[in-house]
């Protein structure tokens, strides 16, 4: 289901054109306490702003940095925008098993988590931050990642993007790998 190749769609929403979306200016912040506030899409403050404002601009931005498709750039924005209520909720409700549970865009966990928030810390930005998010995705997916990424290359469509981003923890692939299979929730953000 959902819109022509290279749309996403909000879980409540229409469909709205990938990169055209909109024509107001985001309203993200600057960088954390302490540190010169930068103007701008993705800015390295708390993060703000709506699905609508936030995902033409990543797509966008993974398009430039990774060359992939607006159909592969929908996918992980869809998967993300589903890992985090539309990016919304950085922090993780209700972890399985006890502990801190994920945080972030991609819900890192565990390691992963500890290292987002090494990578974050070392670049002056905020965990919270669309900026800190951003590039610890693109550090990853060029990195411990990046076979994901090869396998992302081979997506058609957005639908189809989002199912190998998301991947699962139990076939042990997938950028997010989540504990609980959530498919319908992320296509409804991609499409």
């Amino acid at each position: 289901g959902g819109g022509p190749a290279g749309e996403y769609r909000d879980a409540t929403g229409p469909t709205h054109a990938s990169a055209a979306a909109g024509t107001d200016e985001p309203r993200l912040t600057g960088r954390r306490a302490g540190h010169a506030a930068a103007a701008g899409p993705l800015a390295g403050g708390p993060a703000t702003g709506t699905f609508k404002e936030k995902a033409p601009m990543i797509m966008e931005r993974l398009q430039k940095d990774f060359g992939v498709s607006k159909e592969q750039a929908a996918g992980v924005v869809g998967s993300l925008a589903a890992e985090t209520g539309g990016f919304t909720k950085l922090q993780e409700e209700n972890p399985r098993g006890g502990g801190r549970g994920g945080y972030g865009w991609a819900q890192w966990t565990g390691p992963r988590r500890r290292e987002f928030e090494a990578f974050a810390a070392q670049k002056g930005l905020s965990v919270s931050s669309d900026e800190a998010n951003y590039q610890f995705l693109l550090h990853e997916l060029k990195t411990s990642q990046s076979g994901e990424l090869q396998r992302l290359r081979g997506a058609k469509t957005a639908d189809e993007a989002s199912h190998i981003f998301t991947g699962s923890a139990s076939e042990g692939v997938g950028f997010l790998r989540p504990g609980a299979e959530h498919y319908g929730q992320s296509a409804k953000y991609a499409l």
